[in-house]
């Protein structure tokens, strides 16, 4: 409906997902055509703050510069999708903050795959996660399952690389502008993606400047495309982690290979584990929980036989089943409570976000929150954002 007023938005304004979606319901759904008269109208809203609309007044809507970047888009061979696209995955569209445009290359049909898979981890893999996680995804591969990462050093790339070598299909999801590649090393990681019919996918435009804060905000993206998120190797405070808190508040499966007690870069794994994950040796057990979207039959007959973790194989689970089974208990008030369902519910709010859904005064608020962060059942995720705290 919008596609190149995101693509404006995006690169000219650089609106994050948050601010695009207050956008759009100021904007309303009886506008089908952005164009200047509508841009007009936004910058005389009473329902936008002033920080965004002076964020518009700065930018001034041309559709001459929106066909620049359209054809820069093409020069560097980008196709680009929008959140009001046919085409775009309703499991990305459901998610928190569901990202409003994607720019990509390669194979875009993938991000409709019905059995895609998060394969992630620790960025310093031992023997060990290397030789796992080039089994395991050797396995899922063979079975037709997409395999989706974020190209990073480590296991993400070895994800990718071993789903290559199987003739299988996967899925990058870069956290640089889409032209870029991060690391250097995986230059040809990259090319080869895209030349066997995978996919690389990017909510930054052509020449925006990465900040370190893109590589966390994209794993919502790898676990929102994802039914499970596997974890091969992590540590205790690993950036793999981080991913599997995304794919807990969307509700996807949680999957955890067990390593050594002794091991750094298990604990991650092995606690995750203990919280709730289900934990994974081979491809089977992952795909036991998937057996409606595969051919083999074999496998519905082991998944009758064999009990499975309380989170794993329900589409519908979330943080909930992990880690909040208990707080209704005595030590915590309504008010605590009722906060902390919303945030269960809803993912990474800011304070005044959590403020306009609760119904409460930000000074009451924040004694509130207070009290939930001395307590462990929140944290924080930035300047006055906060999440339910899942791997308490």
């Amino acid at each position: 409906m919008y596609g190149e007023f995101y693509i404006w938005a995006n690169a000219v304004l650089h609106m994050s997902a948050s601010v695009m979606n207050r956008v759009r319901s100021s904007i309303g759904d009886e506008i089908k055509i952005f164009d200047e008269d509508v841009y007009k109208n936004i910058i005389k809203s009473d329902k936008l703050d002033k920080y965004v609309l002076d964020r518009f007044k700065k930018h001034p809507y041309l559709g001459s510069y929106i066909e620049e970047m359209k054809l820069e888009l093409k020069s560097n061979n980008v196709g680009y999708i929008s959140i009001d696209d046919e085409d775009y995955p309703e499991s990305l569209k459901n998610i928190y903050d569901p990202p409003y445009i994607l720019y990509y290359m390669g194979n875009i049909k993938l991000i409709n795959e019905r059995f895609i898979i998060a394969v992630v981890g620790s960025r310093k893999a031992t023997d060990y996660g290397i030789n796992v996680s080039k089994k395991i995804v050797t396995d899922l591969s063979n079975e037709g399952v997409v395999i989706v990462s974020g190209m990073a050093r480590g296991i993400d790339s070895l994800a990718h690389k071993s789903c290559l070598e199987s003739n299988g299909f996967t899925i990058a999801v870069m956290g640089t502008s889409i032209e870029k590649t991060y690391p250097k090393t995986s230059i040809s990681l990259k090319k080869e993606i895209i030349n066997n019919k995978g996919l690389v996918l990017s909510e930054y435009f052509i020449g925006s400047h990465t900040e370190p804060s893109f590589f966390a905000m994209r794993n919502r993206i790898i676990s929102g495309l994802s039914r499970g998120v596997l974890v091969v190797e992590a540590e205790k405070k690993s950036g793999a982690l981080i991913t599997m808190d995304c794919a807990l508040q969307q509700g996807r499966n949680a999957y955890a290979v067990p390593g050594s007690i002794f091991s750094s870069t298990s604990q991650g794994c092995n606690n995750i584990i203990n919280q709730g994950a289900k934990a994974v040796q081979n491809s089977s057990d992952i795909l036991e929980d998937y057996y409606d979207y595969l051919d083999n039959k074999n496998l519905a007959n082991k998944n009758n036989n064999k009990k499975i973790c309380k989170n794993s194989g329900k589409i519908s689970s979330s943080c909930v089943n992990i880690g909040f089974d208990d707080i209704d208990g005595e030590n915590i008030s309504k008010e605590e409570l009722f906060i902390i369902k919303i945030l269960i519910s809803k993912g990474v709010l800011n304070i005044d976000d959590l403020s306009v859904i609760a119904g409460y005064e930000i000074t009451d608020l924040l004694y509130i929150v207070n009290k939930l962060l001395m307590k462990n059942l929140i944290v924080e995720e930035g300047f006055n954002k906060y999440a339910p705290n899942i791997l308490r």
